[in-house]
C-alpha cells in the first residue's frame, strides 16, 4: 500500500488540491463578501504553481513537451527550484501574512505581523541577490526558514486574537479556525522533515519512503480540512464591516 501511495505521490497531492479548488469555486458566492474569497484564490494560485513547477519535467526527453526541450538551455528553465522559491517559498508567505491581517482584529497584532513581513521581504531580497546562483539550483534554506517563521507568527497571533475576543465562545464554528489548525499541523509535521533531510545525511530507502508518506499524509489532512471547511462552514465577517 505504501508503494502505491509513493508511486502516485504527485497525482494524489494534485488530487487533494484540485478537490479543494473545485469546492472553493462552488462555494465562492457564499464567501465572496468575506476574506475567504482570497483564500479560495490562493488555492487556485497553489494549483497554478504546481502546474508551472512541473513544466521542466515535461520538457525533458520522454516528457509531454520534449520537442520544446531546447528551452532547457536557458537558465530559467533548467529546473523548477527558482519557480518554487519565488512563487511558493516567498509568494505563499506574503499571502498568509495578508490573509491573517484581514481576520486579526487587534491592531497591535496586525502591526507586528505587518512589520515582520516587511522585514522578511527586505532580508530575503538581499539574501537571494547575494546567493542568486544557488537560487536557481535549490530552495534557499534561509528563505524557507524565515518564511516558515512568518507563517507561524501569523497563526499564533490569530490564536491569541481568538483567545482575547468573543470568538472563543464559538471558535469551533469558524472556518478561520479550521484553516489555521490544519495549516499549523501541516507546519509542525513537514518543517522538521525538511530540516532533517537538509542537514542530516539520509541513506536509508525505508526512511526516505517514510518521510515522503508523512508529507503525503500531511497534505491530505490539510487540503481535506480546507475542503470540508469550505463546504460546511458558514460565512463570517463581511469585508465591508
Amino acid at each position: 500500500m505504501g508503494d502505491f501511495f509513493l508511486k502516485y505521490y504527485s497525482e494524489l497531492t494534485k488530487g487533494f488540491e484540485y478537490t479543494a479548488l473545485i469546492i472553493g469555486l462552488v462555494t465562492y458566492r457564499k464567501y465572496k463578501n468575506t476574506p475567504i474569497k482570497y483564500f479560495i484564490l490562493f488555492i487556485f494560485y497553489s494549483v497554478f504553481v504546481e502546474i508551472g513547477g512541473s513544466i521542466p519535467i515535461h520538457l525533458n526527453p520522454g516528457g509531454v513537451f520534449e520537442n520544446y526541450g531546447y528551452l532547457l538551455k536557458y537558465k530559467f528553465f533548467y529546473s523548477n527550484y527558482w519557480w518554487y522559491g519565488l512563487f511558493w517559498t516567498i509568494g505563499s508567505v506574503l499571502f498568509w501574512s495578508f490573509f491573517y491581517q484581514q481576520i486579526i482584529h487587534i491592531k497591535n497584532y496586525k502591526t507586528v505581523l505587518n512589520f515582520s513581513t516587511y522585514v522578511f521581504v527586505v532580508c530575503i531580497s538581499i539574501y537571494t541577490l547575494i546567493h542568486i546562483d544557488q537560487f536557481f539550483k535549490t530552495v534557499l534554506t534561509f528563505n524557507k526558514m524565515f518564511g516558515s517563521i512568518i507563517i507561524l507568527i501569523a497563526i499564533v497571533l490569530y490564536f491569541l486574537n481568538v483567545l482575547q475576543s468573543d470568538i472563543i465562545l464559538s471558535f469551533y464554528k469558524s472556518i478561520y479556525f479550521y484553516i489555521s489548525m490544519s495549516l499549523f499541523f501541516w507546519w509542525i509535521i513537514t518543517m522538521p522533515l525538511y530540516f532533517y533531510q537538509k542537514f542530516v545525511f539520509v541513506d536509508s530507502t525505508e526512511l526516505i519512503k517514510l518521510i515522503s508518506l508523512t508529507r503525503l499524509f500531511a497534505n491530505a489532512i490539510m487540503y481535506g480540512t480546507f475542503t470540508l471547511a469550505l463546504a460546511f462552514c458558514k460565512p463570517e465577517k463581511s469585508l465591508h464591516l
